[in-house]
Parts: structure tokens; sequence; C-alpha cells
């Protein structure tokens, strides 16, 4: 299986939260990557509304599942690109979990998510496929964890941290905090990045304030991969940089 996290080469499309600031959207498109930014759901909290990864779920075959109420935009602007959108069964509602169908991630041949909201499109897409589905309580699967590679992971919780290591995975736990989220005492890290290939991972800010900077280098660079920060600002949870690679040429 292909993790839709991992791109084979380095992408040509990300989609950014609208909020996020021109110097995140200009260092991204300096390096050749078209950026399409989000569109605003009135299903979802103000704060959290332009999220990327509340309302889009890359699958392994290079499609993406879009809740109902952003499907349209999204087919629009990715149409032309050979990329096919799904449009998803779930509605989105404000109050959790019912904000968190699409928050879904995965790890070599494993669909990881709180499965009882996971979306139906999802799920149908994952049996197609003989994917493992490995239950979590964490309904934010995808803010809560940074995908490394196809079998390792950063995350500052210690639920995910305790079933994916039970689970073979190689997974280092962080101190939850220092990364910011406005609305909210701080958001996650999973939400502040996202690998443009496989050996390059993009931040929204630098991680100067986090305590485990240093570590969260050293593990990184065990794994051969390099940190960009795109701005000099402290890391902002921006709702994950979602890497796609265009298949129309």
């Amino acid at each position: 299986m292909k993790n839709p996290y991992v791109p084979e080469k380095k992408i040509d499309i990300a989609i950014i939260n609208k909020d996020a600031t021109s110097e995140i959207f200009q260092a991204i498109e300096s390096m050749g990557i078209r950026t399409i930014p989000t569109i605003e759901t009135s299903c979802l909290p103000r704060y959290v509304a332009n999220h990327p990864d509340m309302v889009l779920s890359p699958l392994p075959d290079g499609s993406v599942v879009a809740a109902p109420s952003v499907w349209e935009y999204y087919n629009n602007k990715l149409e032309n690109h050979g990329i096919q959108v799904r449009k998803g069964w779930t509605d989105l509602e404000e109050s959790y979990p019912k904000d968190v169908p699409y928050n879904v991630t995965y790890l070599k041949d494993t669909l990881i998510h709180r499965l009882d909201v996971t979306d139906g499109v999802i799920l149908d897409f994952a049996e197609k496929l003989n994917l493992k589905r490995l239950n979590i309580r964490q309904g934010y699967s995808k803010c809560s964890l940074v995908i490394v590679d196809e079998s390792s992971g950063i995350t500052s919780d210690s639920g995910i941290f305790k079933t994916l290591s039970g689970e073979g995975f190689d997974v280092l736990l962080i101190k939850p905090g220092y990364i910011r989220l406005p609305g909210f005492e701080y958001g996650f890290i999973g939400g502040a990045t996202g690998l443009i290939s496989q050996d390059k991972m993009a931040v929204t800010g630098n991680l100067d304030l986090h305590p485990d900077k240093y570590r969260i280098e050293e593990f990184l660079t065990e794994k051969g991969i390099s940190l960009l920060y795109l701005t000099q600002e402290p890391a902002i949870d921006i709702g994950t940089i979602i890497g796609l690679c265009s298949r129309s040429e």
C-alpha cells in the first residue's frame, strides 16, 4: 500500500489553510509547488473551518475524499490535475466527534482512526484494499500524528503512542503543546507539518520553543529526513500541509 502522506516524489500540489500567512504560501510556491487554499466550511467551528485535514482525506490510490460541504470546490480545483475527488457520505458537525470523520491517517497497510466515526467512503475503500483498520480513541488522528515514513511517526498523544508502538511502529513521543493554534490553548504538531518529498518535511515555523526540538530533529535525521522551516515564526497548526501529486501528466 502507498501511504498517501508519504509522497513517492516531490509533490506537485499543496493544499494549505487559506488563513496561513503569505510567507507560508510563498515559501511553498518558491519550490515549484502549486498551492490550493482551502475553502471555509460553515459546518465546523471558525478556528478549524479552514483546516484541510478536517475536510479532506487522501487515499492510497492518489484520490481524495472530501466532505460533502466542500466537495464541489475541491473537485473543481483538482480535476484538471487528474486527481479524483470522491464525495464523502458524512456531513460534518461542530461538536466532537462529529467533526472528525475525515481526520484519518495511515502507517504501512493500516488505517488509523477512531473507527466508529470514520466516513463510510474511507472505510469502504480500506475494505476493498484489505487494509488493517486500527482503532484509537483520539478522533483527531491526523492532527495528532506526524507521518515520518511508512512505519514511523511523531506524536504528543500518549494513547496513540502506546497503541502504535504496540503494533510495532516506531513512534517518538513528545511533550504536548508549544504549537500555536488560534482559539485554543495549543495545536497539534501533525497539523503544523507535511512531507513534500520522501526526504523533506515542511514545518510552518520554527520549533525553538519546543522542549523536544532536538529530539524531533534527531529522530528525523535518523530516518533520512531533513526539516524545512517555512517561516521564522513559532510553528502553527494549520491543519496539515496536504501534499498531492498531479496525475494528469
